[in-house]
């Protein structure tokens, strides 16, 4: 019997039809007759359906519990292959340094060409007027 009469027969009996259809879906849902489209989601790809039919063909059914397992021995590498990158990149002797104040130029505005003529300020400067130059 269709959704739509099962909620139209509650209704005209009195009961809300907000009502009605939270309890027909939660009933149908328990039946397990969703009523969610199939295909809905990510898509598996097609390695992955490739790597789970290995799996099977040398495990068998255990080899879903060695797939979920592998999947978070992956994740737990990759964390900390990530931690270790980022542990690297803040060590004090990776860092850029700042320029020291002797190695900064400064030059007047005027002797900065503008490259499309825009008259708006330049990017960087440290003084409205000023621009700052790093030697080499």
């Amino acid at each position: 019997m269709p959704k739509d009469v099962l909620i139209a027969w509650a209704v005209s009996t009195g009961h809300g039809k907000k009502s009605v259809r939270r309890i027909l879906n939660q009933l149908l849902r328990e039946l397990g007759e969703g009523q969610r489209r199939p295909g809905a989601g990510r898509k598996t790809p097609p390695q992955a359906d490739f790597i789970i039919a290995l799996v099977r063909i040398h495990f068998g059914e255990e080899g879903d519990r060695f797939l979920h397992a592998a999947s978070r021995a992956v994740k737990t590498q990759t964390a900390a292959q990530r931690a270790q990158a980022r542990a690297a990149l803040n060590r004090p002797e990776l860092r850029p340094s700042a320029p020291a104040q002797d190695q900064i130029l400064l030059l007047p505005a005027q002797d900065i060409q503008d490259p499309i003529g825009s008259g708006a300020a330049v990017a960087g400067a440290q003084i409205p007027h000023l621009r700052p130059i790093y030697e080499n």
